[in-house]
């Protein structure tokens, strides 16, 4: 009789309590919480980080998700993405899925940007990444980007963009590869009002930017995704990036 009533209360148990794995699924991927989107390499205060605030508003709304942008130096969003502390990265290569590749990519860019060259001093014809060679190169420390296609040249790492520019305006290095989004963002600014700042042409580079969820949460990654693609469709988008200044 005692072990006839052992094994009710065990199956009674197994049937009212799901697993911590599960409990764990259904709790981070709830809509109602707050969800951190991570943007590194540009600070809050850039046009470029102001444009990607807005893009999440708006997907918010089609999505129903609260989706909270927050800044976060490029490798300490890697790290927090890997622990869940941020629940997305925002603007990634597709190449980043070899870094994480435990991430969830969203198939639909965020943003596709030329990337030109920016210098002062230096004048000569953009013929691909190779035509920088005899230049001393600038680029934002962990943007896998620059890093990969500046390998082969002597190059310094800044932490922003905006330390970039900077250091182009002050002489201390001859190009700096950026995409026209956040370059057009910098040169905005009261400081470079009267910069001796210039864009060579053609573009070196075709920038496509992906967002990145944490494993930890494919519901979430769902429905972002299909408010990106709706927020396109709509013009909502368009409509942003032209009038963000």
């Amino acid at each position: 009789m005692k072990l006839l009533r052992v094994m009710l209360i065990s199956v009674a148990i197994l049937y009212t309590c799901s697993s911590p794995a599960q409990q764990h699924s259904s709790a981070s991927n709830n809509p109602k919480q707050v969800v951190k989107v991570a943007l590194g390499g540009t600070g809050p205060q850039s046009r470029v980080f102001r444009i990607a605030s807005k893009l999440l508003a708006e997907i918010s709304k089609l999505s129903g998700l609260k989706l909270e942008l927050v800044y976060l130096p490029t490798r300490r969003a890697t790290a927090k993405l890997l622990n869940g502390a941020v629940h997305a990265e925002m603007a990634r290569i597709a190449s980043y899925r070899q870094h994480v590749p435990s991430a969830i990519m969203i198939t639909e860019s965020v943003a596709s940007l030329p990337v030109h060259v920016y210098t002062v001093n230096a004048d000569f014809i953009v013929d691909g990444w190779s035509s920088l060679k005899p230049y001393t190169v600038l680029r934002v420390h962990g943007w896998l980007y620059t890093r990969k296609n500046l390998e082969q040249h002597q190059s310094f790492t800044v932490v922003t963009p905006l330390e970039g520019f900077r250091l182009l305006e002050a002489h201390r290095a001859d190009v700096f590869p950026l995409d026209s989004l956040s370059a057009a963002g910098l040169l905005s600014l009261p400081e470079f009002k009267d910069t001796r700042i210039k864009r060579l042409e053609p573009p070196v580079h075709i920038l496509h930017t992906y967002t990145f969820f944490s494993a930890d949460y494919p519901l979430l990654a769902q429905r972002y995704q299909s408010a990106l693609i709706k927020l396109k469709q709509l013009g909502i988008y368009q409509k942003i990036l032209n009038e963000t200044q």
